[in-house]
């Protein structure tokens, strides 16, 4: 474990956060916001880019290789990180009906410099449910893809999902001691 530095900038995001706690929140600092939760897909990216990953189970194509690579992708990139999220707040800082949200119920989640306009929430609404539908196909590709290599292929990619060999064994004898 390493020590923990702090530059002038993460100095900014926690009076940031700060701000927004005590509910005194501008434009400004919300861009600060923005800014950490870019901070957080780089490192996201760069711990995908950088972590040991598995070798590919043995008669895996290169076209099934890829689909799974694009999955973890798009999942990362659609919904953990920006485009789904940020199209709904798009959609809250475009309606005409200025309700303000909330995080957790605790905090005011100020809106983003948008045109207020039916037009532009209807364009924002769209944006966000098309990516929501589509980060939810491919998390339901990606369920029946683990489960046709699991119980059509008979290969271990679903095993190989599990946290650890250990809980892999242990899930496997527990399998077993059931038939």
């Amino acid at each position: 474990m390493g020590l923990i530095t702090m530059t002038e900038r993460d100095l900014q995001r926690i009076e940031t956060l700060s701000k927004v706690i005590a509910g005194r929140m501008t434009m400004v600092s919300a861009s600060h916001v923005l800014d950490l939760s870019e901070r957080q897909v780089r490192r996201l990216l760069e711990w995908s880019a950088f972590s040991r990953k598995p070798q590919p189970v043995d008669g895996e194509g290169p076209v099934s290789r890829f689909a799974a690579r694009a999955a973890h992708v798009a999942l990362l990139f659609l919904t953990l990180t920006l485009a789904v999220p940020r199209a709904g707040w798009a959609v809250a800082s475009t309606a005409p009906l200025q309700i303000p949200s909330y995080v957790f119920d605790l905090v005011v989640v100020p809106g983003l410099p948008l045109a207020i306009s039916d037009q532009a929430e209807a364009f924002w609404t769209e944006v966000h449910a098309t990516l929501a539908y589509l980060a939810v196909a491919i998390v339901f590709l990606h369920v029946t893809a683990a489960l046709w290599h699991h119980f059509i292929r008979k290969d271990s990619t679903l095993r190989r999902m599990l946290p650890s060999p250990a809980a892999a064994n242990n899930r496997r004898k527990t399998v077993s001691s059931r038939k």
